[in-house]
C-alpha cells in the first residue's frame, strides 16, 4: 500500500514482468486507518462515540504538509 499526501507530485511505473494492478482511492481519510465495518451503521455508531476518528494529517491542507515536511515543497 502507498499513501501519497495532499500536493505530492507521484508517478507509479511497473518495473516487473507481472502486469501492475492499481486502486486509486482519493479522499481525506474519514476514518483511522485500522478501521473495518461491516456495516454502515456501525460506522455510524463508532464516530458517534468517538471511537473511529480521521487521523489529523487527513485534513491538513498542501501548506500544512509541506510544512511538516511530509510533502516537499514545489520552491
Amino acid at each position: 500500500m502507498v499513501i501519497v499526501p495532499a500536493g505530492t507530485k507521484h508517478q507509479f511505473l511497473n518495473t516487473g514482468p507481472t502486469p501492475l494492478i492499481l486502486y486509486t482511492v482519493y479522499s481525506p481519510a474519514e476514518h483511522k486507518p485500522t478501521t473495518v465495518h461491516k456495516t454502515k451503521e456501525e460506522g455510524d455508531k463508532e464516530e458517534e462515540e468517538g471511537i473511529d476518528e480521521p487521523p489529523a494529517w487527513a485534513h491538513r491542507s498542501k501548506q500544512e504538509n509541506e510544512a511538516a515536511g511530509l510533502v516537499p515543497s514545489e520552491e
